[in-house]
């Protein structure tokens, strides 16, 4: 068996930090929107009475913003993040230890060699100018590890662990 790991990831932030990062992008987004309804309006590419109704579709849009950011941080947050990677070869089998870095809960995820897949941005071959690695179990998704923004990116064998992962996706076809 050939383990990977980095240090784990430790519970990252609280309730309130992500209420009030999310307030922060709120007000600035709305207000942003709204100066430029009113620059529009004042230079007469919008009628004046849509003063008001400006200030409902600035905050309608940072809404929509907000609740996007939201949806893409749970599911973030429910994939975990991968600290460690066991490739058992006798097993055939691919361990994924995740943890969940909102509630500090960890869990495992194995994968037979059969059922897993990946997907990768296909930049160059050079590893540094891959984005993301995601991994599937029977074409569902399990996790997508962002090699250059995690910790993956400064450990020594990434490209062996890469190049694991492409064998892996290579012998089955």
């Amino acid at each position: 068996m050939t383990t990977y790991k980095i240090d784990k990831p430790e519970k990252g932030a609280g309730l309130i930090e992500y209420f009030l990062k999310y307030l922060t992008l709120f007000i600035i987004v709305g207000f942003l929107v709204w100066a430029i309804l009113i620059i529009s309006m004042t230079s007469g590419v919008l009628v004046e009475s849509t003063y008001m109704i400006s200030l409902f579709i600035s905050f309608g849009l940072s809404l929509v913003l907000i609740f996007y950011l939201v949806d893409k941080e749970i599911k973030k947050n429910k994939q975990g993040t991968i600290y460690r990677i066991d490739f058992n070869e006798k097993k055939q089998l691919v361990s994924l230890h995740l943890i969940n870095e909102f509630t500090g809960h960890e869990f495992l995820v194995a994968i037979q060699y059969s059922d897993l897949s990946m997907d990768e941005k296909s930049q160059k071959i050079d590893v540094k100018a891959e984005q993301r690695l995601k991994i599937y179990n029977n074409l569902k998704l399990i996790n997508v590890l962002n090699i250059p923004k995690t910790e993956w990116t400064v450990h020594p064998r990434i490209a062996l662990i890469v190049e694991t992962f492409r064998e892996i996706e290579n012998n089955k076809k």
